[in-house]
């Protein structure tokens, strides 16, 4: 699984959140189902991890992608878009390496 974050900025605050496995929703603050609440949005977002996309799904606000509106837009590392808004940019992290430690033994006689 990839190691997804959105970094959210709105005026001078930015915040950065891990993105859920499988479907992450963002909508209204306090939205029932709302992963990532948006205060005053109206409608809602889904972002999808495999393969990274977010689409709109219901709502007035449009998607903004490159000062255009979208409905939907695949994701890479670093991509932004806007919506509500809220700047969001993509951030896809590097995947953490766990250390094993291996026990060998000899049977040598």
């Amino acid at each position: 699984m990839l190691n997804l974050k959105l970094e959210l900025k709105r005026g001078s605050k930015t915040q950065t959140i891990s993105l859920q496995a499988g479907l992450t929703r963002i909508g209204p603050k306090g939205g029932r189902g709302i992963d990532i609440g948006i205060e005053g949005a109206d409608g809602e977002l889904h972002v999808w991890d495999s393969p990274p996309k977010v689409v709109r799904v219901q709502g007035e606000d449009a998607l903004i992608s490159s000062g255009e509106p979208v409905e939907e837009l695949l994701l890479d590392n670093g991509t932004e878009f806007a919506w509500c808004g809220v700047k969001f940019r993509l951030r896809e992290l590097p995947p953490v390496l766990q250390e094993i430690c291996l026990l060998y033994t000899s049977d040598a006689a």
